[in-house]
Order: C-alpha cells, then sequence, then structure tokens
C-alpha cells in the first residue's frame, strides 16, 4: 500500500492557503499558462484609521468645548500656565492653541445659542 503521506501535506498546504485567503482576502494572478490563480494578499501591518481619526475628531470637538465654556480671556490665561518648561506641557499648550477651525467653529456656536 502506498503511503498517502504526500497527498495528506498537500491537503494541508491548500487548506491553510485557503483560510490565509479567507482572513486576508486575494488578488487574482494570470498564469504562465492563462488560469487565473488567486493568491492570498500579504498580511501586513494595517494602521487603524478610523479609530485614529475618531480620537483626533473628539479632542478637537473638546477643545472647542472648552474654548466655548471658557472664553478668549480665560482659556488664553490657562493655557499660558501650560506653557511651562515641563516638554509635555508645552505640547499640550502649543496644540491646544486656539486655531481659525476652532475660532470659527465656536463663532458658529455662539451664534446659534445667542
Amino acid at each position: 500500500m502506498a503511503s498517502t503521506e504526500p497527498f495528506e501535506q498537500r491537503v494541508k498546504r491548500i487548506a491553510k492557503k485557503h483560510q490565509r485567503i479567507e482572513t486576508s482576502g486575494a488578488t487574482p494572478k494570470l498564469g504562465k499558462d492563462g488560469l487565473i490563480v488567486m493568491r492570498p494578499r500579504r498580511a501586513g501591518l494595517r494602521f487603524p484609521v478610523k479609530p485614529f481619526v475618531m480620537l483626533l475628531v473628539l479632542a478637537f470637538a473638546f477643545k472647542v468645548f472648552l474654548f466655548n465654556y471658557l472664553g478668549d480671556q480665560d482659556y488664553a490665561a490657562r493655557l499660558s500656565a501650560l506653557d511651562s518648561e515641563v516638554m509635555v506641557e508645552r505640547a499640550g499648550a502649543f496644540i491646544l492653541q486656539p486655531d481659525p477651525a476652532t475660532l470659527w467653529i465656536t463663532e458658529m456656536i455662539g451664534r446659534f445659542l445667542g
């Protein structure tokens, strides 16, 4: 009776390839013989863009809320208190500076609320 080991190895290889296609998708490739073969995509590092964008939007909304809640002078006073020699506080002060978009959105909220 012949050994089925090469066949079993081939079946395992095919099952593994199908699993990779199911998890990461596939790209059709044209072989030398004219046959279209589905090749699994490479599993690369994927950066989660949507959560990062949502985090930026929430941080910007918080900045607008603070600016609107505290007012111009109080916000500037608190921002100047952050501008110290500690690098993290200086970075926070730089990020929290009122930019044109923040001022515009605050103005629109002021018009809307009266």
